[in-house]
Parts: C-alpha cells; sequence; structure tokens
C-alpha cells in the first residue's frame, strides 16, 4: 500500500477546451464572412460579437465542468488516501501476518509491520528484496494458472535468526499502479500445522483403536447417519465397507422382534433410556437374524448436535448355548419333563397364588412299583426306556394345567392347581394309577408295571412345598404298603413318616448332647494321578438303635428345628482339627472340605464363627473348603457373593456344591468368587449312556475350567464314567468307585500309606 500521485482529469483538457472554442470562433467568422462584407464597420462589429457569444458560454460551461472534475479528483483521492492508510495501519496492527506488495519482477514494494514478529525483519529491510529469496516459486509463475484470483501456498520461510516459519504465501494480480504488480499475505500457520498433525495422529490412533476392538463399533449421528465402523462389525454384520458408506442405521439394523436399534440409540443420545447393556436381535445382509449385546455411549458435537458410540458383541452363539444348557439343567435330560428344581418353584408361584386368593392345590408323588427289579434284570437302558414311556402316559392322562415332573430316579410329582375339592385331586390320581395299568413295550417285550401316588392337599396336608412334598411322600409309602398300584391321601392317622421323623427329632437333641455324631471322609481323588487331593467332612449319626444313619435321614430335621447351626459348627471344628492333626503328623497337605448348610450360610455370626474356629484349631485356612450348596447360594445371589468374597478374605477356599440342580445357576455363576465347582452326581450317574447327560457334564467342566475352577464329578461308580471324565478334562471325582466315606482313623491309615485310589479300589 503505497502513496500515490494527484490523479484526476489532465491539465490538457482544459487546454484542448480552449483550442476547441477559438477554432469553434474561427469556423464561425468564416461562415458568417460573406455576409460580412455588406455590412458596415459598426453592424460588422456587433454582429462578431454575437457570433462569439456561444463560444464564450461554451468555453466557459467547459472550464467549470473540469474545475468541478478536479475537485472530485482530489477528494476521491484523500478518501482513498485516508482508507488506504488504515488499511496499512490495521495491517501492521495484525501479529503474525504480514501483508506485501510487490512489483513485476516479484520484490517487496511495500511491507507491513507484521514482518517483524514474522520473520524478524524491519519493513524496510524487506522493500527491494526478491521474494524468490523466500520462498522457491516466483508470483508470476504462482498466478499464471488463473490471473484472476488468488493463490495459496503453503511452506517453510527462514528467519532473519535462520530458524525455520511454517507459513500460508498468499499472492494475486495488484493494480499495477505505483509499481504493484503482486500483493498478497504472508500468515504464520505453525501453530495450526501442529495441531493439524497432532489431529491427524489422533484421528490415526482413534483407528488403530477402533480396528484393535474385540466387539463390532460404529458411530452413528442423531440422525443414524453411520459416520465410522470397524472391521468387527462388517463381519459381524456381512456387509462390505463401500456398503456401509451409504447406509443408514434404520437400513442398517431394521426392527426385529422389539424395537429398532436406531430407536434405542435415538433414545440415548437424548436422554430418554438409561445407560448399560441391552439385548437386541438385528439382520445379516444375508437375511440371518442374530442376537447381539448393545451398548452406547453419547457425546455432544456442538449446535445441538450429538452422536453415538454403540458397541456391539455378537453373542448368539452363547446365547444359544446357555439357553441349551439351561434347558437341560431344568429339564430331565431323560423324559423331557421339568426337573426337582422347577417343579419347587412352580409349587411356591401355587402357594402364593393361593395364599392370595385361598385356594387349594394338591401335590402328588408317585413312583414305579417294583421298579428295581427291571433295572436289576433286565438292566438300565430297559429301565431307561420304561421310564420315558411312563413320563408320556403320565402327562396324557392328566388336563393341560397339571405339571408333571420328573423328581428323581422312578419317582414323580404333579402338581395339580387350582383345587376345587379332594374329589379332583383323587380322579387325578386314578388317572395316574389307571395310565399305567395296560402293558408297555419296552425293548421288544411287554412289561407290566405299576404305579403307587400319595396326595397331600394343601392347606390341610401342610402350608409349604417340603412339607406337602414330605407328607406326599409318606402317603406314597403307606400305597406300597397297602399293596402298591393305587393312591393314597395323607392324613394324620396315616403319616408314619411324620410320626418317625418326631422320634429322630427327640432322639436328636440328645445325640447332640450325648456325642452321638461323628465325621467321616470321603476322598476325592485327581483323576490323572489317583492321589488324594482332599476329603469331604460328611455327618454322621450312631443311633444307638438304627445304627449309622446317614445325613438324608436327619439333616432336614436339623434344618427344620434350627439345630442345624450347632451341627454345623461342631463338623467345622472337628474337621479343622482332623486337618490340624494330619499336618502335625507329617500327611499333609490335604484340603479338607465342610459342608454349609443354607441356615449357617444366611446366618450373620457364620463368619465370625468361622474366623474364630480357624482361629483356635489353628489350621492352615488354605487347606480349609467351605462348600455351599447352589440351591443355598440362588436364594440371594448378592448377599451370597458378598458371604463368599469375604470367606475367601479369610483365606478359606469355597466350592459350590450340587451343581446343576439350581434354577438359573448357569447365568449367575460368573458372579461367585469360588476355588471349586462340584458336579452333582445326578448328571454323572448317565453319563455315559446318555448323549444330553454327556452334553451337560462336558459342557459344566469347559465353564468350570473357563471360570479358573477346578472342578469335582461327584458319585462315580463306574470305571466307564472314570474314563469319560478324564476324556473330558475333569480335575477331581469322588464316589463309591473309589472309596465310601471313612472314619477318621481309617483316612488316616490310608494317607500314611500313600494309596494312590484307581479303578476297583473301594474301602
Amino acid at each position: 500500500m503505497r502513496t500515490r500521485s494527484g490523479e484526476g482529469p489532465p491539465t490538457a483538457l482544459l487546454w484542448f477546451a480552449t483550442v476547441l472554442a477559438i477554432v469553434g470562433s474561427g469556423v464561425t467568422f468564416a461562415l458568417e464572412l460573406p455576409a460580412w462584407g455588406e455590412l458596415r464597420g459598426v453592424d460588422l462589429v456587433d454582429r462578431g460579437l454575437v457570433a462569439l457569444v456561444p463560444l464564450i458560454l461554451l468555453s466557459l460551461a467547459l472550464m467549470f465542468l473540469v474545475a468541478t472534475w478536479r475537485r472530485s479528483a482530489r477528494r476521491s483521492r484523500r478518501r482513498a488516501d485516508r482508507a488506504e492508510a488504515r488499511m496499512a495501519g490495521i495491517a501492521d496492527d495484525l501479529p503474525d501476518v504480514m501483508v506485501y506488495e510487490a512489483d513485476a519482477e516479484g520484490r517487496f514494494s511495500y511491507v507491513s509491520a507484521g514482518s517483524r514478529s514474522l520473520l524478524g525483519y524491519e519493513p524496510e529491510e524487506l522493500v527491494g528484496r526478491a521474494i524468490a529469496e523466500f520462498t522457491a516459486e516466483e508470483p508470476a509463475a504462482v498466478v499464471a494458472t488463473d490471473p484472476a484470483r488468488a493463490h495459496t501456498r503453503e511452506g517453510t520461510w527462514e528467519h532473519k535468526d535462520g530458524t525455520p516459519r511454517t507459513v500460508e504465501f498468499q499472492v494475486q494480480r495488484g493494480p499495477d499502479r505505483g509499481g504493484a504488480a503482486f500483493r498478497g499475505v504472508v500468515r504464520d500457520v505453525g501453530a495450526r500445522v501442529a495441531v493439524e498433525a497432532e489431529l491427524r495422529d489422533t484421528h490415526e490412533s482413534f483407528l488403530v483403536m477402533l480396528e484393535s476392538a474385540q466387539n463390532g463399533i460404529l458411530i452413528v449421528s442423531s440422525a443414524g447417519k453411520i459416520q465410522l465402523w470397524n472391521s468387527v462389525i462388517c463381519d459381524i454384520l456381512g456387509y462390505e465397507p463401500t456398503e456401509l458408506r451409504r447406509m443408514t442405521l434404520s437400513e442398517l439394523a431394521p426392527a426385529v422382534g422389539g424395537g429398532s436399534l436406531m430407536s434405542l440409540v435415538t433414545a440415548r443420545i437424548w436422554g430418554a433410556a438409561p445407560p448399560g447393556l441391552y439385548e437386541k436381535q438385528i439382520t445379516r445382509s444375508d437375511g440371518e437374524v442374530r442376537d447381539v449385546e448393545v451398548s452406547i455411549s453419547t457425546y455432544p458435537l456442538g449446535d445441538n448436535e450429538r452422536s453415538g458410540w454403540i458397541e456391539i458383541s455378537d453373542i448368539t452363539d452363547r446365547k444359544r448355548a446357555t439357553e441349551r444348557i439351561q434347558q437341560l439343567a431344568d429339564y430331565d435330560h431323560l423324559t423331557g419333563l421339568p426337573n426337582r428344581q422347577v417343579m419347587e418353584g412352580a409349587i411356591a408361584d401355587a402357594l402364593e397364588r393361593a395364599q392370595a386368593g385361598r385356594r387349594s392345590f394338591a401335590v402328588m408323588l408317585m413312583d414305579l412299583d417294583r421298579f428295581k427289579l427291571v433295572n436289576d434284570t433286565l438292566g438300565h437302558a430297559v429301565g431307561d426306556e420304561l421310564l420315558q414311556q411312563v413320563a408320556r402316559r403320565f402327562v396324557e392322562a392328566l388336563p393341560d394345567d397339571h405339571l408333571v415332573a420328573r423328581f428323581g430316579g422312578d419317582e414323580f410329582l404333579v402338581l395339580v392347581p387350582n383345587l376345587a375339592s379332594p374329589e379332583a385331586a383323587m380322579t387325578s390320581a386314578g388317572a395316574l394309577v389307571a395310565s399305567v395299568s395296560t402293558p408297555l413295550e419296552v425293548g421288544g417285550r411287554s412289561l407290566h408295571t405299576a404305579t403307587s401316588v400319595g396326595v397331600a392337599v394343601y392347606p390341610h396336608d401342610g402350608e409349604d412345598a417340603a412339607t406337602l412334598i414330605r407328607r406326599a411322600d409318606s402317603a406314597m409309602y403307606r400305597a406300597k404298603e397297602l399293596g402298591g398300584s393305587g393312591y393314597q391321601f395323607a392324613t394324620a392317622s396315616l403319616d408314619a413318616d411324620s410320626q418317625h421323623r418326631l422320634n429322630i427329632e427327640n432322639d436328636l437333641r440328645a445325640a447332640i448332647e450325648g456325642g452321638e455324631l461323628t465325621v467321616y471322609y470321603h476322598p476325592e481323588v485327581e483323576i490323572e494321578t489317583g492321589r488324594i487331593e482332599s476329603f469331604e467332612a460328611l455327618v454322621r449319626w450312631d443311633h444307638p438303635v438304627h445304627g449309622l444313619l446317614p445325613p438324608a435321614e436327619f439333616v432336614p430335621i436339623l434344618e427344620d428345628n434350627g439345630l442345624i447351626r450347632l451341627v454345623d459348627e461342631w463338623v467345622l471344628r472337628e474337621a479343622c482339627e482332623q486337618n490340624r492333626r494330619w499336618r502335625d503328623a507329617g500327611l499333609g497337605p490335604v484340603v479338607v472340605s465342610v459342608n454349609l448348610s443354607a441356615r449357617l450360610f444366611s446366618n450373620e455370626g457364620m463368619l465370625e464363627a468361622i474366623r474364630a474356629i480357624v482361629e483356635e484349631t489353628s489350621v492352615d485356612p488354605n487347606l480349609l473348603e467351605l462348600e455351599v450348596t447352589e440351591t443355598a447360594a440362588l436364594q440371594n445371589v448378592e448377599d451370597a457373593v458378598s458371604i463368599l468374597k469375604q470367606i475367601n478374605d479369610l483365606g478359606v477356599r469355597t466350592a459350590l456344591d450340587d451343581f446343576g440342580t439350581g434354577h438359573s445357576s448357569l447365568v449367575r455363576l460368573k458372579e461367585f468368587p469360588l476355588n471349586t465347582l462340584k458336579i452333582d452326581g445326578s448328571f454323572v450317574h448317565n453319563v455315559t449312556t446318555d448323549e444330553d447327560a454327556g452334553s451337560i457334564v462336558s459342557g459344566v467342566i469347559a465353564l468350570g475350567h473357563a471360570l479358573g475352577l477346578r472342578v469335582v464329578a461327584e458319585g462315580v461308580e463306574h470305571e466307564r464314567q472314570l474314563s469319560l471324565l478324564r476324556h473330558l478334562g475333569c480335575d477331581l471325582a469322588q464316589g463309591y468307585l473309589f472309596a465310601r466315606p471313612l472314619t477318621a482313623d481309617a483316612a488316616t491309615t490310608l494317607l500314611s500309606e500313600h494309596r494312590r485310589l484307581g479303578q476297583g479300589f473301594a474301602a
């Protein structure tokens, strides 16, 4: 921006107007000359003056116009100079920006004060220097491609102190006044370039992160436009990246069996849905419907716009496997009927409905008469087929609202809901007896069988599931005593089991005080080596009349009357002291497992009792393992998890016993802090003969190992079972194939002899 010399209409124009006036006058005189000869002198002068008047007026007008034009031009020039001065001042005030003009040879003719901070030069130091000293591109070459517009280049110019500066160099054609052939600006863009480089690095790192994620990731706008994705999502959905680029989320994942993924994303983006994991179904490009687990995060983009980060995990295979294993856990693998746990849950529901609506219902327990004879004479395969056919007949004989379950072995349980009268239960019981009164074709032969049925009615015979089942069981045995193939109702006079239980309960109190209880030790054997890894401590009652009684005879009574806590603590103390004695005798280390009853497990003082016993007996807590049944743990999962963690904090190991018998066990197993998983013997019993049983055991072993647990198979009685368990990778086995429960002395002898228990051994 240079100061320019005077502009406006040239002085020659004024002279041109004067000459024009003289020439015009001459022409006028010439035209009038012939007439002038006839005029007298005075007339000639007058006429000449008259002829000159227009010319004089024209000349004066022209002179006035020229003067006016020049004044206007001077004012315009002054305004332009002031504007140019202002622009120069503004240019001088811009930090890190240098405004320049250059002549046709590319030399600076004007430089703003920004040159000081940008390049370290005073403006006058740069005037006259060639632009080519700072950049390899000549201004003329730059603008040659398109002279009508400004051109921008980015490069490195050297500062006066020798350091490089990243600049943006802009050049355009100048007005070519005062030698300004080019003009433009040079600005420092180093900070911007650094930020852009950092953004590029961040973007590249972000893309690497996307690709390294194990789950599929989609980033979408609030309108559902797909902005970014990783290759995993392409694998999950079956689309190519080029296809994703053209799609919206609504097109990518239309609704399947419920709300669409897009509606969920929209709800999350605008705060209408809480954070968390959602299970959805989506359709792949090939039409296959897949189950996925979705989590959605949101973040603002500005201007009231938000974006969604969608993380998708394909859980189809896992969900199907879980559903399959869960089905196997809830339903009897032989007959396909619901199992005991499902029935107990159904009875609990019936109790709630009955209590709310003052209704009645019945529980019927039945088993097959002389079924053991079929197994012993014809084999288990024939016995299994007989059970399958009997189960079908039971279901077909009863109305659809009756629930039939296999209770275990040859026992079946029936729930009769909404019982209008005892006669209705009698009708159902009679139908069950009649359903198996005709022969069944089993294994190519005709077999005759019969069933005995015991009936207990709510609320007359009991107000909880355990009591109703127990009294139905008593009534069933009464039916057997009367010859079988019939039914009996539970009554006070016929409830022999109740009387027996009463006698046992009275004797139990004296037994606890009199030291009649004792602890037996059942070895758990390492399958690969036969080495005794641990012992399970089992309570036995040496009854003065009935002899040695197993836990099933008296533990339920202890649980009902609340004495189980005292027995549990006594067994724990005995087991810890025995373990310490083995250690002191140099027979360790060996783990001792002790069962915790559901009542003790839920007792507030349990942890203090365990801590006190461990300290008093000086047992190594890492050699003590406490077993809790799956059913007890699932009564309150959150409390169970907390208690097990506190037990672990004491250094004591934990185990989940009877695994597979609890409702929804597989769903919650991962929440429990455990060391050991014990497969219930009911699954091991048919592991070599039933494909579903084998699938369950295989799945449980794999699941336990996936969770870092050692797996123990209970109830191993045959070499074929052991061989299959070894093949499936099970860690430990327990059962009569190795040894029956041993007294403390017998277990000590076994350890001192360093016996390895293999097939065929029985103590």
